[in-house]
């Protein structure tokens, strides 16, 4: 889970970068994609500490749970 938690830190980071008024959402799904493909049995623990992240607005929240979901 250590390896999983520092992939979070790292999509963190790279979903920073983007600029959210002008995604459609490629750009985020290829952030989480290379970030948690490997921890897909991980994707509820994911998903909430994203929720519980507060640097993320609920849009940005909405759409990665959304990405993450369909995973």
């Amino acid at each position: 889970m250590n390896d999983c938690m520092k992939a979070f830190d790292n999509a963190i980071s790279d979903l920073c970068c983007i600029n959210w008024s002008e995604t459609d959402g490629s750009d985020v799904k290829n952030i989480l994609k290379s970030s948690f493909t490997r921890y897909k049995n991980h994707k509820p623990e994911i998903i909430k500490k994203f929720e519980e992240t507060s640097s993320l607005n609920k849009f940005q929240k909405s759409m990665i749970t959304e990405i993450l979901l369909k995973m």
